[in-house]
């Protein structure tokens, strides 16, 4: 079952990167976070960070970080970024996927990333 799911996920990552090359010409960007493929990695929800996250290191000027921020936050929970950096954000991301604890996934309230000290359970 482990490797049905990892293929599902390989199949709809491939899926919506061909989404954002056609889509490359297009400045906005709801053209690769507002299409169906991108809406059926989101619905596996966090399960899904492993691969997102090696998909991101090969792409860090994705829309990855979106992504990622939906699939652990929920549908339709974008990251209210103002500004995107993509190498500041990959870097972001990288960090924590590389070192910090899963509560302290990275999160933006107004633009500003907000740091998790300790897990959302303990009343955070």
């Amino acid at each position: 079952m482990n490797r049905e799911r990892n293929n599902i996920v390989r199949a709809r990552i491939e899926a919506w990167k061909a989404h954002c090359t056609r889509m490359r010409r297009h400045n906005n960007p709801i053209m690769f976070t507002g299409c169906d493929e991108y809406a059926k990695l989101v619905e596996l929800g966090d399960g899904i960070i492993a691969h997102v996250m090696l998909a991101y290191s090969e792409d860090p000027y994705g829309f990855w970080y979106e992504l990622l921020y939906e699939a652990v936050h929920g549908p339709g929970k974008k990251s209210g970024l103002g500004s995107y950096v993509p190498l500041e954000h990959y870097a972001v991301w990288d960090e924590w996927f590389q070192n910090e604890e899963h509560f302290q996934i990275p999160r933006w309230d107004n633009g500003e990333r907000v740091i998790t000290e300790r897990p959302l359970a303990d009343g955070l």
